[in-house]
């Protein structure tokens, strides 16, 4: 069976991930060596999905599929890093 979810990078500053027949738009800049992945980033599906109710268990998840998307599309994985927001600050 087949991965159910995938990214379009339609510009530098963001991306979109599907998961199913669900959809949203994430933002993050794409100029920057490393990417940081952070629960912040994920807020809420598009219509007609809109919950805004994301378990943090579920946003590590679309987070772990993100960078897996992102190294399949030639992200080195050292470039790629999920992260809790703290522990940048």
């Amino acid at each position: 069976m087949g991965k159910d979810y995938h990214i379009e990078i339609p510009h530098f500053y963001s991306f979109k991930y599907y998961e199913g027949d669900k959809k949203m738009v994430i933002e993050l800049d794409f100029r920057d060596q490393y990417l940081y992945l952070t629960p912040s980033l994920i807020t809420r599906w598009q219509e007609p999905y809109e919950n805004p109710d994301i378990s943090c268990e579920d946003k590590f998840r679309i987070l772990h599929n993100i960078q897996e998307c992102l190294i399949n599309a030639g992200w080195k994985p050292e470039e790629v890093m999920i992260e809790e927001e703290s522990e940048r600050m």
